[in-house]
């Protein structure tokens, strides 16, 4: 990183969080191309939580298929949001931006 440049830090205590880097996050890093821009990654995730909450409200279902259609786009959401981070630094791509969002 060069000097004066942004630098994230965070202490999480949050238990389950390492296993879910672990198993569903640093897996896949690996597969996203170098030049992928991590705010392409944050803004798919937003585009994808907007689509599942456009969903609910649209059919405002009693129960069924909108519900779990529903978790899992939450789920590529968080997905997006931990993977962000993880591959702008990989990537050396940090920014002021990507740390705003």
């Amino acid at each position: 990183m060069a000097p004066g440049s942004p630098e994230y830090k965070v202490v999480d205590r949050s238990i389950l969080l390492p296993f879910y880097r672990r198993f569903l996050v640093d897996p896949v890093l690996p597969l996203l191309p170098a030049r992928l821009n991590p705010n392409t990654i944050t803004h798919v995730g937003h585009l994808i939580n907007f689509g599942g909450t456009v969903l609910l409200l649209a059919l405002w279902p009693k129960r069924g298929w909108p519900f779990l259609t529903a978790m899992v786009l939450l789920q590529v959401y968080m997905w997006c949001d931990n993977a962000d981070g993880t591959h702008a630094r990989r990537t050396n791509q940090c920014s002021a931006l990507g740390e705003f969002l």
